[in-house]
């Protein structure tokens, strides 16, 4: 088994053995890393990260703030707020093509989320309403730092994943690691994000 490590300090990832030994820095590991990872502000001791809903979508707004209620609920030490002023994170109606959902890290530290108007309605998320608000929740952990990982079980599950039914809010991993990604542990030179690859 081989790790892919993210190496905060040098801002690479390189392949890990099982060993412990750093083969080389790879853009070229079998896992995409997505992940922004904003800058939330700090209120009593809380990670609050904004978002305002720029989508004009009754539908994709419910998603939304069930995505975020799920957020909110969660184990990850993050309060999630509305605002009308100027968000971390941004959503948008925007045809991705055969994307359901994108995420986009922007150098200022804002994320934009796209989601899909034309696939919004089809025959997956009319047999399956709970994909909206996966989408919706799943795209706002990429902007709290996460890439793709996990199965069914993870609200990270890799694209093309078919579940049923889908999960809509982070397992307790993905909880924790978002926890030490705000808190800024995970953000030192000894960071260690560590995603399973087979050889």
């Amino acid at each position: 088994m081989t790790s892919l490590r993210y190496l905060g300090a040098a801002g690479v990832f390189a392949a890990v053995t099982a060993t412990g030994v750093v083969v080389a820095p790879s853009a070229s590991a079998a896992v995409e890393w997505d992940g922004c990872g904003v800058t939330p502000s700090h209120s009593n001791g809380t990670n609050v990260v904004t978002y305002r809903d720029d989508t004009g979508d009754g539908s994709m707004a419910d998603a939304i703030r069930s995505a975020v209620s799920n957020w909110n609920s969660s184990g990850a030490e993050v309060q999630v707020k509305a605002t009308s002023g100027t968000p971390n994170v941004t959503f948008v109606s925007r045809d991705l093509g055969d994307a359901y959902g994108s995420t986009k890290c922007a150098s200022n530290g804002r994320t934009t989320i796209s989601l899909d108007p034309t696939l919004w309605d089809n025959d997956l998320n009319k047999q399956h309403p709970e994909h909206h608000v996966h989408t919706a929740a799943h795209e706002f952990g990429h902007a709290l730092g996460l890439g793709h990982d996990g199965g069914c079980d993870a609200l990270m599950q890799t694209g093309g994943a078919k579940c049923d039914p889908w999960t809509t809010g982070p397992n307790s991993e993905e909880e924790s690691l978002v926890s030490k990604i705000l808190s800024g542990t995970n953000n030192s030179a000894g960071r260690n994000l560590e995603i399973a690859l087979s050889e």
